[in-house]
């Protein structure tokens, strides 16, 4: 996806590549989990103009999706993945992983200063709910209506004597 900022065409990419180790590949080589319908021109332009990164190769493999039983018992095909191995001008090498995880487990804060506890989508689910308070508005409520229909038929009582 592209648009025009001036006079000058900005590219905005909305394809996911999703970088993985794991392989045992040299350094001048990496691995990219990349969209069934994209082609290696169009990792080699990507990878040009988002990271202005040089590729001299790019080799493509489709893997097929493991075979399952759904839960009627229906064979069915897990989707299909591709795997894109570039080969680049310049070396990459990943980064080390960190060996201490404690400052990001959750309730201590994050390197940006917020809290891992801050960022939960669901924070207030794992509350319980105050069940003898919920009772009790309800039987108000019950009450209220209650006494109020009684008034109401009674009223319609006398007006029919």
């Amino acid at each position: 996806m592209s648009k025009v900022a001036g006079k000058r065409l900005v590219y905005f990419p909305n394809i996911p590549f999703i970088l993985y180790r794991g392989l045992n590949l040299p350094p001048n080589f990496a691995a990219f989990r990349v969209p069934l319908n994209v082609n290696k021109f169009d990792v080699r332009d990507y990878l040009l103009h988002v990271y202005n990164l040089k590729v001299l190769s790019v080799k493509t493999n489709i893997y097929q999706g493991n075979l399952y039983r759904n839960e009627y018992g229906r064979v069915r095909r897990e989707q299909a993945t591709k795997r894109a191995i570039v080969e680049m001008e310049e070396p990459f090498i990943y980064p080390e992983l960190p060996e201490d995880l404690r400052q990001w487990q959750a309730g201590d804060a994050l390197p940006d200063g917020t809290s891992a506890q801050t960022l939960s989508r669901y924070p207030k689910i794992l509350e319980k709910a105050d069940m003898k308070g919920v009772n009790e508005e309800l039987d108000k409520l019950k009450n209220a209506n209650f006494s109020t229909s009684q008034q109401k038929i009674s009223r319609l009582l006398k007006n029919m004597h």
